[in-house]
């Protein structure tokens, strides 16, 4: 009788899978400066579809003496709250680490065209000019 290896083998994940409970990566959106406020795009949901987006996932790729952390919100015009409720990035203050938030309930479905936007309503704070404070943000959710 053949004994078989039970152990799992490495699985990669393709940047559309679907990840039980996060539904499938929407986008990708690098570069964001958290010093500033203001809103970045992260997604302009496809003609014909609809969008319910269940996870934002921020990860910081530079970060320098950060001394205050920002405060966001996510969603579509005008309020800016409609996908993600003010939420303060509390510790978040190292190149490398990441938080994933799950969205405000009850979140609206965002509508074909429709652009739901990250809002930095508070920017970090960094001790000198130079200093960074850089995210990227991958949305996750389900095209309806």
């Amino acid at each position: 009788m053949a004994v078989q290896n039970s152990l799992p083998r490495k699985v990669s994940i393709a940047a559309d899978s679907v990840i039980p409970s996060l539904g499938v990566q929407l986008s990708k959106t690098t570069g964001i400066n958290m010093k500033a406020t203001g809103q970045t795009t992260l997604y302009t949901v496809p003609t014909g579809k609809s969008a319910i987006i269940t996870h934002l996932l921020v990860r910081v790729t530079s970060a320098s003496n950060v001394t205050g952390v920002p405060v966001i919100t996510a969603g579509i015009t005008p309020s800016w709250t409609s996908v993600l409720a003010s939420t303060t990035l509390t510790s978040l203050d190292a190149t490398g680490e990441y938080y994933l938030i799950q969205v405000t309930q009850p979140a609206a479905i965002v509508a074909a065209a429709g652009v739901v936007k990250l809002d930095v309503a508070t920017g970090a704070t960094t001790t000198g000019g130079g200093d960074t404070y850089v995210v990227e943000v991958r949305l996750f959710g389900f095209l309806i």
